[in-house]
């Protein structure tokens, strides 16, 4: 067998894929000038250990086969060297503690100085020879003490400086620390990857080797971006993306791709049944197979492991402490058979509560193997049995008269006796639901923790929840939330730098030119503002995702709006704030009288005039809004008038929400000018009743 050579190369990062979660990262690696004719193995060190490791692909394109694809964890040979950068930060903090307690020390000190009693007193009983002596020791005392003190203020002060120059150092080192990659950053004792691409014998030439691998702490937040332009008449629309990762890898000058879809996803086509007439159709089999009869002999050497040990015993589901075996009973003639009674009668069989319980002989193993033993407990341990009879069919029916043989001194229940020799077949197994026939998910469940042979499913790794220590950006929508049915690439068009460090960055994924429909619309209804409004029609071949824009004018921020979700072709609507030069005033009046035979009917005559004023320098379409009222009452009846101008009807489905009733206008304003839109509609009801709030309407 010959001997496999190793390769090291090196492999940038060039391309990466960003998904709703998770990205996939592609490298090309750099090859040495030659390679052997036999077999290869070329090493590419420093990869994330982040990576999923099932997830590693090679392509080689050249005369030359990758035989194999594989990943080490490569821990650090020494943990002593953090970094040049993280050891003068280290330093400096270090250097900033030794002066705070060097300063707390001083002031301490000082304090002390300061309260030390100083004060002269004269003791009569003890005759000096020199009185005057006594007053010198204790001026003496009192400039000793104020030099030491003005000693000690002065080291205090250079503590001071030397302190406030030393927190502006760590204040710099550690905006140098966030700022800087992660390769910087890297903890000694952060372990790496190795990737490992094997290649097969040959001799002709290889033009490159690509890798890719997934990993899951990278999101992307779609945003946008307007730039108006000749009066908000033309502009460009821009498709840029908040990304946010940490990975482990500073992605630098890649080629970023953004998509909507997830990364892991089920791409089983259904199976569909087809009918014919005449024609008995066969039941699809399912993936489900019923359990064996002798799967209880699976676990029969680890309960005799356990009940051994003495560790713990389940009863009713529960640990409990192991009791004592009492001596087998003696063998015993059946009673005559009996019919089978009923579940509940063997649910509530009431049994004398002994220290010693034994298995009744001939009884056999317990199905599924609990070797429950009767105690106080034994009612709830039943109640239990109640509940997975539910679940488990007829299966409980035999664990529970399994247990009814556990009676005290060994003497089986007659009743117990009989339900155990005469049982009717049990029905058929249900099948599972379908998601636990995805056997890849299903794991054995840790037999310490309670559940022996049961299984739970396995989350997947890609989970619907935000992923690592990611921090979204404000006023953003979650891709899961808005991205509907169906899923779209965007290709990036120029290269980025994304670090490590989990902050999201925007980048600039696509942009287009657009023809802006400048707009003002009011619902003097609900409020008598005008607001300005931009239509745009889609320009991309793709749907746009909720999220903010940004709007530019001449350059400037306007303001920041947020975007609905908005199809391929639909039309882009976006406000740009309320217009103060244009003014709108609404006026109502109601007329009530009488009609019909001897005035049985009540009619009401509502007229509405919207009066319109401008202020611009030149013409603008003004949207108006309004609505008539719409009753599901049979006893009223609504009826409209009369419009000036003609009024078009308004359902609200452009943009969501419907509205009944409503009605709209598209008024031109020249500059400076003023115009008028009025109409009527009629409220007939019995004369007898009347509207709650009042007859007449607003």
């Amino acid at each position: 067998m010959r001997q496999v050579e190793v390769r090291e190369c090196k492999a940038d990062i060039d391309a990466v894929e960003v998904y709703a979660r998770g990205a996939v990262v592609r490298r090309t690696l750099t090859l040495p000038a030659e390679l052997p004719h036999g077999p290869v193995a070329l090493v590419v060190l420093g990869a994330t250990p982040w990576l999923e490791p099932g997830s590693l692909r090679a392509d080689a394109q050249g005369e030359r086969v990758v035989t194999g694809v594989r990943t080490e964890l490569e821990f650090p040979r020494s943990l002593e060297d953090p970094g040049a950068l993280r050891e003068e930060l280290d330093a400096t903090l270090r250097r900033r503690d030794d002066l705070l307690a060097e300063r707390k020390h001083l002031e301490q000190a000082r304090l002390h100085l300061l309260e030390a009693p100083l004060a002269p007193e004269w003791k009569p009983r003890r005759l000096a020879k020199d009185p005057a002596s006594h007053f010198s020791d204790a001026r003496a005392a009192i400039e000793l003490v104020d030099g030491l003190t003005h000693s000690m203020e002065s080291q205090w002060l250079g503590v001071m400086a030397a302190l406030e120059t030393v927190q502006r150092q760590c204040a710099e080192l550690e905006v140098r620390w966030r700022q800087a990659t992660h390769e910087e950053t890297r903890d000694a004792q952060t372990p790496t990857r190795r990737l490992v691409i094997s290649l097969g014998e040959g001799a002709g030439a290889l033009t490159a080797v690509r890798v890719s691998y997934t990993v899951t702490r990278a999101q992307w937040w779609p945003a946008y971006a307007l730039r108006l332009q000749d009066g908000s008449r033309a502009g460009s629309l821009g498709v840029d993306a908040f990304v946010a990762q940490a990975t482990g890898e500073d992605w630098e000058g890649v080629r970023l791709a953004l998509c909507t879809g997830d990364l892991v996803d089920e791409l089983a086509l259904p199976e569909l049944q087809s009918w014919r007439l005449g024609r008995r159709q066969s039941r699809r089999r399912p993936g489900f197979r019923p359990l064996p009869d002798d799967l209880d002999a699976l676990f029969d050497g680890y309960e005799r492991a356990m009940e051994h040990d003495g560790t713990f015993a389940t009863v009713g589901g529960a640990a409990a402490s192991p009791q004592p075996m009492a001596p087998p009973a003696q063998p015993m003639a059946p009673p005559p058979p009996a019919a089978m009674p009923s579940r509940g009668a063997v649910a509530h069989y009431d049994a004398p509560v002994a220290s010693g319980a034994v298995r009744a002989p001939g009884a056999g193993p317990a199905p599924k193997a609990r070797a429950q033993r009767l105690s106080a407990s034994l009612h709830d341990d039943l109640a239990a049995d109640d509940a997975a009879y539910e679940s488990e069919g007829m299966e409980s029916l035999e664990r529970t008269s399994s247990m009814s043989l556990f009676v005290a001194g060994g003497a089986p229940a007659p009743q117990a006796y009989a339900a155990s020799t005469t049982r009717s077949p049990p029905p058929p197994p249900e099948a599972p639901a379908d998601r636990w026939l995805n056997f890849d998910r299903l794991v054995l469940r840790d037999p310490r923790a309670g559940g022996r042979g049961r299984l739970s499913q396995r989350e997947t790794t890609f989970a619907t929840g935000p992923t690592g220590n990611l921090v979204a950006p404000p006023r953003v929508s979650d891709l899961l939330r808005t991205r509907g049915s169906f899923d779209h690439r965007w290709a990036g068009e120029a290269l980025c730098d994304m670090a490590s460090d989990g902050v999201a960055r925007r980048i600039g994924v696509v942009q287009e030119d657009v023809g802006c429909r400048p707009r003002l619309r009011c619902v003097p209804v609900e409020a008598c503002e005008v607001y300005r409004e931009i239509e745009i029609d889609n320009p991309f071949g793709a749907p746009l995702l909720a999220g903010p824009i940004d709007v530019f004018v001449g350059g400037a921020l306007l303001r920041t709006s947020p975007l609905e979700t908005v199809d391929r072709g639909g039309v882009i609507r976006v406000g740009l704030g309320q217009e103060e030069r244009v003014t709108v005033v609404r006026n109502m009046r109601a007329r009530e009288s009488s009609k019909g035979l001897l005035g049985g009917t009540t009619h009401v005559v509502h007229e509405a005039e919207i009066e319109l004023a401008s202020g611009l320098g030149e013409a603008i379409d003004v949207d108006v809004f309004d609505r008539v009222p719409v009753s599901d009452d049979k006893e009223i009846e609504i009826s409209r008038v009369e419009a000036e101008p003609a009024a078009e009807s308004y359902d609200g489905s452009q943009r969501g929400q419907p509205v009944r009733g409503g009605l709209q206008w598209t008024v031109r304003l020249e500059a400076g000018a003023t115009a008028m839109v009025s109409f009527r509609y009629a409220v007939d009801l019995d004369a007898k009743l009347e509207i709650v709030g009042g007859n007449r309407r607003d």
